[in-house]
């Protein structure tokens, strides 16, 4: 938790958000806080999302995340010190009461800023009384439209849409981008913001060379880069400068090929993320991802059976039709007997049937079992 303070940059390079502008300025203003280095600076990450989509039904689930800066880059935002401090869920979003739920964390923090907690270091092996700081909060643009109740409301060629639909990804890497692709309509829907991200940094300079010209596909291509750039493990000083001087003419080359109606605040945001990281840190100390990947996964893989977890790929043709009274039958038996979740009540039915007809080999046991468990 000392980390922070040993810690010095080396070559202009910032690698943590001890070295951003912001942390030294907040020092500044704060001395009596600064001045004790265990004293713990947090961030706070926000979300909503659905966790019950697939099946068709209705769910808000928001989790509040709050995570400790004090550590290490190799620790600093890892699932071990993310900790869930608030969980609001129902079957409504629960976006005009938010302010209410969060009441008791704010309470709290108010309260460790304050007064503080007297905390024992093992280290040291002594007593100190500890503050907590909040030093910012992450969300995404919807979340801060109901959190913090400001107003973030503001085509592409079928040959690109088919293209998309058709690549496939590493596990992991991005969801399945073909479901978010129409190509009919011409229109991309459903996508995450870590989609968003593959698709503008990786994608989209492949996508688009072979259709536009030039003078088009260039501006794209310099607008991918920048935020490849941006989110780089580490910036010097001079290549933040850099980026913010070229911003400002990507965007304008931008209007010069796109209508005005295309650009709203998030099209102009990208003026502003530069200065951010030069007074704020990197950008992947303040971003959302890290946070939904692990409760995002815990959530809603925890309610799921083992046997559904593994990703599944279509073959063939997309279609629709309704199993037949047999093939519903085959299927919940197998679903039954492959899940690990399940075994131990095809114990329990085992064992109750062996002391009710104790005659019974194996095999009769296996097709009792097939014919009476599932029912």
């Amino acid at each position: 938790m000392r980390w922070h303070s040993e810690h010095h940059m080396e070559d202009g390079k910032m690698c943590h958000p001890s070295d951003a502008p912001a942390w030294k300025h907040f020092d500044g203003c704060f001395p009596d806080f600064s001045s004790e280095v265990r004293n713990v600076r947090l961030g706070l990450f926000a979300d909503g999302f659905q966790p019950f989509v697939q099946s068709g039904q209705q769910y808000s689930l928001w989790h509040v995340v709050v995570s400790p800066y004090n550590l290490p880059p190799d620790l600093c935002m890892k699932e071990e010190f993310m900790f869930l401090t608030v969980l609001v869920l129902g079957p409504t979003n629960q976006k005009g009461k938010i302010d209410v739920f969060l009441q008791p964390l704010k309470a709290e923090l108010k309260s460790l800023w304050g007064g503080g907690v007297q905390t024992y270091d093992i280290s040291k092996r002594q007593n100190f009384q500890m503050h907590i700081a909040l030093m910012w909060t992450i969300n995404d643009f919807p979340a801060y439209s109901m959190m913090f109740r400001w107003s973030t409301a503001g085509m592409l060629k079928k040959d690109v849409l088919e293209w998309v639909k058709k690549l496939r990804f590493p596990d992991g890497y991005a969801s399945n981008l073909g479901r978010c692709m129409d190509a009919n309509k011409l229109k991309m829907f459903g996508m995450k913001s870590y989609d968003c991200h593959v698709f503008m940094q990786r994608l989209l300079p492949i996508a688009v060379r072979e259709f536009l010209p030039n003078r088009i596909w260039e501006p794209i291509i310099e607008i991918s880069l920048f935020f490849k750039q941006l989110i780089s493990s580490s910036l010097t000083d001079e290549e933040l400068r850099y980026l913010d001087e070229q911003i400002p003419v990507i965007l304008y080359n931008l209007e010069k090929i796109f209508p005005p109606s295309f650009f709203d605040s998030m099209e102009h945001l990208p003026v502003h993320l530069t200065y951010e990281a030069r007074i704020a840190g990197l950008v992947h100390y303040r971003w959302l991802y890290p946070p939904e990947r692990v409760y995002l996964d815990d959530i809603v893989d925890d309610d799921m059976f083992e046997i559904f977890k593994p990703p599944g790929k279509a073959i063939g043709a997309e279609g629709k039709r309704y199993l037949a009274d047999n093939e519903y039958t085959t299927a919940h038996l197998y679903v039954l007997m492959n899940c690990p979740e399940v075994q131990p009540f095809i114990d329990v039915f085992v064992t109750e049937k062996r002391k009710q007809f104790p005659n019974l080999n194996d095999e009769a046991i296996n097709v009792v079992t097939e014919q009476e468990f599932p029912s």
